[in-house]
């Protein structure tokens, strides 16, 4: 468009080859530095910095990988799994969970049930029968707008939910997390494996965070996770 702007034709060739390894290596800095050290001509850094921007928007909106990490993910290589190593696969549900929750007898009414709960501090509970097996699960809000607008007569296993997504004590909490994500639930019954009717305790979004905030404190669990990581980068060939 402008061919007459640069006083040296050999300077659209230096901000091209910027440009093109800012795009294939998605690495602008480290382009706009090597060409001006190559270049040593202050006038090129902007012409520069734009070249290589646009390049390397452009080729990670087309491609994510870059020419450093596209062959191991030919090899089947996670990358973001070793760049950010999941703290939570080595830590179980039974690490977190609460045990022996709070429940509801499934025999009693939506204004016993609110009577029952009222001076307790959770907001989910599950339902169980007279022998102790879970037949659902209900919260504070659902227990106060059922008594609302359907009475406090009914039994409170008509408001409860008993389409459960559950998990067992030793499934892995990365596992359980996305099940809550997954559903929009607060809250996971932990019923025994091949025994969903069994209650073991329950997990809850403020149990993992608690998890959580216990591995970053005793670091074991994260540190282990990026020894692994690094592992399996060095026996790819990384």
């Amino acid at each position: 468009m402008w061919p007459n702007i640069a006083l040296i034709p050999a300077a659209y060739a230096l901000v091209g080859m910027g440009a093109v390894f800012a795009g294939s290596a998605q690495a602008p800095m480290t382009a706009i530095i090597m060409l001006f050290e190559m270049s040593n001509d202050y006038r090129i850094i902007l012409p520069l910095m734009i070249a290589c921007m646009i390049s390397a928007v452009v080729a990670r909106s087309l491609y994510p990988a870059n020419i450093y990490t596209v062959k191991l993910i030919r090899r089947g290589l996670d990358i973001d799994a070793a760049r950010y190593p999941d703290v939570f696969r080595r830590v179980t549900v039974r690490e977190a969970m609460t045990e022996n929750p709070e429940c509801i007898p499934a025999e009693l009414t939506i204004a016993e049930a609110c009577r029952y709960i009222q001076d307790s501090p959770h907001q989910g509970f599950p339902v169980v029968d007279k022998s102790g097996r879970l037949t659902g699960i209900i919260t504070r809000h659902e227990l106060l707008e059922a008594r609302q607008q359907r009475g406090g007569d009914l039994p409170v296993r008509v408001a409860a939910a008993t389409n459960l997504v559950v998990t067992t004590p030793d499934e892995p909490l990365s596992v359980a997390a996305v099940k809550l994500s997954r559903h929009d639930v607060g809250r996971l019954p932990v019923v025994k494996p091949g025994k969903p009717e069994i209650l073991t305790g329950i997990l809850t979004r403020t149990d993992i965070i608690e998890a959580y905030s216990r591995i970053l404190r005793s670091g074991t669990s994260l540190s282990s996770s990026l020894e692994e990581a690094r592992s399996n980068m060095e026996v790819s060939g990384a």
